[in-house]
């Protein structure tokens, strides 16, 4: 059943003034207002999950951005900001799972510099996943930027090193200088 637009419209207008103005909170609330009118719009949305990340409430807005993803399946930004709301909350790990997950989206839509991108921020998050690492390594390596792919092949050996398993650090890292025996 569709909702009255005169409110809807009402509310967007008053959630944009408050948001031009700072008032979060009041923002929050009419656009809460709009969407009990018409619950798909995703630029509703999309004001309301902004305006409750201004005013700190990031748990809220990871699901709003979320359910903006969900309805915009083929648009990375929506993820791109679930993962820098998971940063702020000290949620590191999470936030490299989205990026991956934003990384993977790229590659299907044949960006791959931007994927490697990607990749790269949920490598500073979580330094010692491997999976990561092998995947940045490949790019790199299809890209021919063969000291970058053997950076990162010395990443992995690195990581199996600390985790005690000699045998595949010295695997990849025989791998890193038969990519780059000059470095």
């Amino acid at each position: 059943m569709p909702g009255i637009k005169s409110v809807y419209q009402d509310a967007i207008k008053k959630g944009h003034n408050a948001a031009w103005d700072g008032q979060w909170t009041k923002a929050v609330a009419e656009y809460r207002r709009a969407l009990a009118e018409f619950p798909d719009d995703v630029n509703v949305r999309l004001s309301l999950a902004h305006a409750l990340e201004e005013s700190g409430q990031f748990e809220s807005a990871v699901r709003e951005y979320r359910h903006v993803a969900q309805a915009q399946p083929r648009d990375p930004i929506p993820l791109t900001h679930v993962a820098e709301m998971q940063i702020k909350m000290r949620k590191p790990g999470e936030a490299a799972a989205t990026y991956l997950s934003i990384a993977e989206m790229y590659l299907k839509f044949k960006l791959k510099s931007k994927a490697i991108e990607t990749w790269s921020k949920a490598a500073e998050l979580e330094p010692d996943r491997t999976d990561v690492h092998q995947r940045l390594a490949e790019a790199y390596e299809q890209n021919a930027q063969r000291p970058l792919a053997a950076q990162e092949y010395l990443a992995i050996a690195r990581i199996y090193q600390k985790r005690g398993d000699q045998t595949k650090a010295l695997s990849f890292a025989q791998r890193a200088v038969s990519i780059d025996p000059n470095n």
